[in-house]
């Protein structure tokens, strides 16, 4: 493993593409001041990493870029690339050659390749780590560093040994850890910070939450009994309504019955009317026919008379002459009776003129009768008519009074409706001014929390980038870890089973090894009991050879029972080494000798455990390990009895038997594989280490991005129910606004609708009040109306009948005036008669008497028979008018029992339609109170009037459970105001709470686990530190004795007690100086101490590579001699380039190369082997 090559492009003062090809040895780069050569250190440490601008001789990075000339242009790119030899596959990579390059540009972007693949700066660095080329940069060293080193801090020094001890990574693995803990230990309080506010949060919330479930339980019984009890209102009121209803049917079939006994009691008085008509009319016909048969009697009672006297006289005058003698006589008789007839007649006459005198009486006195009684009929039809129309007007007055009480009544209900109305809004307006003022409260809070949610989201945002970079670096590393794991496995399986197929002695103690339980005085295998110093592992191995896989047992019995089990099984031939039998006194001199020989005794540098101590003395106390051959001969001639080791394994023995010679070059060395297998196994464990460490650490990453998401998800989940909070709250601000603007509006209406009612209400109490007293007043006139009316009828019967009577006297007047018109036409043809009789003077014969006899007889008896038809006729009229009057009599009376009838039933229908009004209005409001708690249902309660009745039926009554309501009101009032929404709230809150807690006790075992791996690492660093910082003072001692001979120094620990932190003292003396400070060794002593304080380091952990870079410029000739020895020493174990001015140093180099610098400004390099140089000449001499 070896530098292979440098190229710069564009870095400082190489403008153009310069290549360097190193080899292994020494490598010399020489040059004028000012040429460049130093850049090409610079380019390797800004290659390397390097951050800090001044380490390079700059004030910031972009100065590395080279920046024109006098006739160059500047450059935009700086690129710097190291090419390694990896054939020996020392580095973690499985390429044969490995190219790190680092580029930067003007911009200021810069990137790092691997094998011109992007990586990380953090990359290369873990893969040279290994390599002793760690952060410190150990293996470019400069005059400012070596001046550093020794002024620098104990501390900064202690880097060196820690960067050659490879503890890099383990101080990385522990910051990391430490970096983890304290990420887990800000997490641990923030998240119990978040504990505390969660849980100040939850404890309001708690009793918060309690109080809303009480308020909601009491809200849901209040409900509950609220709507029991409007149910039971509903109840009562439907009972009332049924009973209502039943009345009103009642009253309406009672009032459809009185309509209709009013409407037949009208149809039969106009029925009797007409038929008092029709009867009267009869009457009228019937007494004029009596009339005109009284005369027509009159008329046949004449006509009887006289023809009965003309047959009394026919009958004479046929009978003798004396009759007719006596005729004459008769004519005298006839003459003296017409004289008696004529005096009749003017009797008659002066009678009949009476009578009509008497008709014009009667009937002027009818017709004065017929004026007063069409007078008193008037009036009465007057009056009655005034009657009509004071008691219609008084229905009418009463029921306009009626209509405006009930629209009184109405408009009370409603002016109260509407003061209900007013009062729930002026309440309602009240509770959505303090809604509205706790609303802008709840915003305002909102809005704080708002802004608290979103401080808290961006920082949980933060920490989640943070973490799942850290997460995916995590992932990277266990990525690499597995890797590494993997390698050294494979690496481990590979080394054991070599060791296991090389050996046959190692498989033989290996099976016996697997039979140890079964032999408990087996210790183990000496190869893994021991352990030896790097340097001395050849001699150890050389010397021993076998016996490094000998099985020590505890006595002889145990090695013979081991031999039985391998001859049994033929599994091999090892060898035993019994401790009982191990005579450990005969060699104590030879110890003794062995300390005092020179050269380093065996057991000084070889380890062991204290239980097979007496084996590795018997086996090593007279063994001395020497550098060269030559010392271990010299030694041996003074010590004969003693057993000479060198470093390459030569071998003097008692009586001078030499082991020796070239080995060939094997990879396998039995002590270094052996330590490379115990390298792999704690590599192997550091590995199982850093895997659980890692994956506690993603455990950790993956449970805190877990935290944090379900914190954003939750911040988010808050957020959003804030937001639609805040917009609920807005939008109902807004409602409530104008709800109180549509409120403030409608409370106005609502005033001046009230007052506008409590006008109309007024206006028609006191129309009411007028018509009832109109109606009182027609009252009144209605009962003085109806004695006069009575007075009238009776006035009117008065004179129906006087006219009856005066009908009846004029009848008969007219009956006797008809008689006496019938006997003075009688007597007149009487007289005529009796005139004709006188005046005839000769008397008819007998046949013309016989014929006139019979003519009169036959008319005589027509008359008779007409005299009785007449009789007949006029009893049949009489009986007729009889029966006419005593049937207009009854239907006088059934007419006037009618019309009372009536009366009383039209008074009754008025009534029954006051009290149906009355009901109908008592139904409205009862439909009023039902629609209003039908309405408080669906307002108050959002519930159907169905449902309701179907599942909230009552169960006690109303007065019951009055109380109860209230009870449960003032419980709920005493309450004061809930957070409705706190139940959601604490739970969330819970929850929340639930998982912090969880996350704080996964943080806690996550830091556990952290912690010991800390330890553990505290541990392996001690460890390790312990054994450099010996090896290193150790080395520091050897050389600085050589770079000073007779000189001393060493280092010290500043606090051996804390070898985690201590720091690294420098003692140095040089021969006859005792100086108490670093600061007064001269410049050439300071460079020689820093010079053998690194290469002790260099010894210790060698790297592939060291850049020098004129370190010996303050070097004497002497001193510079003493320097370029141990660069000889080095130069077999490492690759060195040394930047010099000192021919002396040139001498040595194996390769050449100068630097100068052109008239443009650019380096140019150029390069010679020394060796080939050395034969050309050789050859141009020869």
């Amino acid at each position: 493993m070896y530098l292979k090559s440098l190229t710069a492009r564009g870095f400082k003062s190489f403008a153009d593409k310069a290549t360097l090809d190193f080899e292994p040895g020494i490598s010399v780069i020489v040059g004028p001041n000012g040429s460049g050569k130093s850049n090409v250190a610079d380019a390797v440490l800004w290659v390397l990493g390097e951050q800090s601008p001044r380490n390079l001789r700059g004030t910031k990075m972009e100065d590395v870029i080279f920046a024109g000339s006098a006739t160059r242009q500047p450059q935009n790119m700086a690129e710097v690339s190291l090419s390694f030899d990896n054939r020996g596959g020392k580095m973690a990579i499985d390429f044969p050659e490995v190219v790190v390059t680092r580029r930067i540009y003007r911009t200021g972007e810069s990137e790092y390749l691997l094998n011109k693949a992007p990586c990380r700066l953090v990359d290369i660095q873990e893969l040279l780590s290994d390599l002793g080329v760690g952060r410190e940069l150990t293996a470019v060293i400069g005059q400012n560093k070596l001046e550093a080193i020794l002024r620098s801090q104990p501390e900064d020094r202690r880097a060196f040994l820690e960067e050659a001890a490879g503890l890099r990574k383990h101080r990385r693995r522990k910051e990391k850890a430490l970096r983890k803990m304290e990420g887990m230990e800000r997490n641990l309080v923030r998240v119990r910070d978040i504990i505390s506010e969660v849980n100040k949060q939850l404890r309001p919330l708690e009793r918060q939450a309690q109080q809303a479930r009480e308020y909601a339980e009491l809200d849901s019984e209040i409900r509950e009994v609220s709507i029991r009890i409007l149910v039971a209102e509903l109840q009562e009121l439907k009972g009332q309504w049924e009973n209502r209803r039943k009345e009103e049917e009642r009253l309406a079939d009672e009032l459809e019955e009185t309509s209709r006994g009013v409407r037949e009691d009208k149809e039969r008085l106009t029925g009797i009317e007409a038929r008092l008509r029709e009867l009267r009319q009869a009457l009228e016909a019937c007494r004029t026919r009596e009339m005109r048969l009284l005369s027509l009697g009159e008329r046949l009672r004449a006509c009887e008379s006289l023809g009965e006297e003309r047959l009394k006289l026919y009958a004479a005058l046929s009978g003798d002459i004396a009759f007719r003698e006596g005729w004459r006589s008769r004519r005298e008789e006839l003459s003296h009776k017409k004289s008696e007839l004529e005096e009749e007649r003017a009797r008659a006459e002066a009678e009949l003129g009476e009578l009509e005198t008497e008709e014009e009486r009667l009937r002027d006195e009818r017709k004065v009768l017929g004026g007063e009684a069409s007078s008193a009929r008037r009036d009465r039809d007057a009056l009655k008519q005034s009657l009509s129309g004071l008691q219609e007007r008084g229905r009418e007055s009463r029921e306009e009074a009626r209509r405006a009480a009930r629209s009184a009544e109405e408009i009370r209900l409603e002016a109260e409706r509407v003061r209900a109305q007013r009062e729930a809004i002026a309440g309602r307006l009240a509770s959505l001014r303090d809604e509205i003022e706790e609303k802008n409260k709840t915003m305002t809070g909102i809005e704080g929390r708002q802004a608290e949610k979103d401080g808290k989201a961006v920082a949980a945002r933060e920490d989640l980038s943070r973490f799942r970079e850290e997460l995916e670096s995590i992932s990277r590393r266990q990525r690499r870890s597995f890797q590494d794991e993997a390698l050294v496995i494979a690496r481990l399986r590979a080394l054991q089973e070599v060791f296991s197929s090389r050996i046959d002695y190692a498989a033989a103690a290996a099976r016996v090894m697997d039979e140890g339980e079964g032999l408990p005085g087996v210790l183990g295998m000496l190869l893994h009991k021991i352990s030896i110093r790097d340097e001395w592992e050849k001699a150890l191995e050389s010397f021993l050879g076998p016996w490094l896989f000998c099985v020590v047992t505890r006595d002889l019995q145990s090695a013979l029972d081991a031999v039985k089990i391998l001859k049994k099984r033929e599994e091999g031939y090892g060898i035993f080494l019994p401790l009982s039998e191990m005579d450990t006194e005969s060699i104590q001199e030879n110890k003794s000798l062995a300390r005092i020989a020179g050269g380093v005794p065996a057991l000084e540098v070889v380890d062991c455990d204290p239980e097979i101590r007496p084996a590795v003395e018997y086996l090593l106390g007279d063994v001395v390990f020497c550098a060269s051959l030559d010392e271990a001969g010299s030694r041996a001639e003074l010590y004969p009895r003693l057993t000479f080791v060198t470093e390459d394994g030569d071998v003097i023995a008692p009586r001078r038997a030499v082991k020796g010679g070239a080995r060939p070059r094997s990879p396998f060395h039995i002590i270094a594989r052996r330590r490379e297998i115990e390298e792999l196994q704690e590599m192997l464990d550091l590995c199982d280490e850093e895997g659980i460490s890692l994956e506690v650490q993603r455990k950790s990453a993956l449970s805190t991005i877990a935290g944090l998401e379900k914190d954003l998800e939750m911040l988010a989940e808050d957020k959003k129910a804030l937001e639609s909070e805040w917009r609920d709250l807005d939008a109902a601000l807004r409602e409530a606004r104008m709800q109180v603007k549509r409120d403030d509006t409608e409370t106005a209406e609502l005033d001046e609708r009230a007052r506008a009612m409590e006008a109309e209400e007024a206006e028609l109490l006191g129309k009411a009040a007028a018509l009832e007293a109109g109606a009182e007043e027609l009252e009144l006139e209605l009962r003085e109306l109806e004695p006069r009316i009575r007075e009238e009828e009776r006035k009117i019967a008065s004179l129906r009948l006087r006219d009856r009577e005066l009908e009846e006297a004029l009848q008969d007047v007219l009956a006797s005036k008809a008689s006496m018109a019938e006997r003075r036409y009688h007597l007149e043809e009487r007289i005529k008669e009796l005139d004709a009789e006188s005046d005839g003077s000769l008397l008819p014969g007998r046949e013309e008497l016989s014929v006139m006899s019979r003519t009169q007889e036959e008319l005589l008896e027509l008359v008779k028979k007409l005299v009785d038809a007449h009789g007949r006729l006029a009893t049949g009229i009489g009986r007729k008018e009889a029966e006419s009057r005593d049937e207009i009599e009854r239907k006088e009376e059934e007419q006037e029992g009618l019309r009372l009838r009536l009366e009383e039933m039209e008074s009754r229908e008025v009534e029954l339609r006051e009290l149906v009004h009355n009901r109908d209005l008592a139904a409205a409001q009862l439909k009023m109170r039902v629609d209003m708690l039908v309405q408080r249902l669906l307002d108050e309660h959002k519930l159907p009037l169905e449902t309701a009745l179907s599942e909230y039926r009552p169960s006690a009554d109303e007065d019951e459970m009055r109380p109860v309501l209230e009870s449960l009101e003032r419980r709920r009032d005493m309450l004061g105001q809930v957070n409705p929404r706190a139940v959601e709230e604490h739970r969330a809150m819970k929850e929340r709470h639930d998982f912090l807690m969880e996350q704080v006790e996964d943080l806690r075992e996550s830091k556990a686990a952290l912690l010991k791996v800390v330890r553990a690492i505290d541990r392996e660093i001690v460890r390790i530190f312990k054994e450099t910082f010996e090896e290193v003072n150790q080395h520091f001692q050897e050389l600085f004795e050589m770079l000073f001979p007779q000189g001393r120094a060493e280092l010290n620990l500043t606090d051996p007690t804390d070898l985690l932190n201590t720091g690294v003292d420098v003692e140095a003396q040089p021969r006859g100086k005792r100086l108490k400070k670093l600061s007064l060794l001269s410049g050439g002593e300071t460079a020689l101490t820093s010079l053998a304080f690194l290469f002790a380091i260099f010894k210790t952990r060698p790297s592939p590579f060291y850049f020098l870079d004129e370190v010996e410029a303050a070097l004497d000739d002497v001193n510079l001699h003493r320097f370029l020895n141990m660069l000889k020493e080095f130069k077999g174990d490492s690759q060195l380039i040394v930047i010099t001015h000192q021919k002396r140093t040139m001498e040595i180099a194996d390769i050449l190369y100068g630097v100068s610098m052109q008239a443009s400004g650019i380096s140019r390099i150029v390069s010679q082997r020394l060796d080939e140089a050395e034969r050309l000449a050789r050859t141009g001499t020869a």
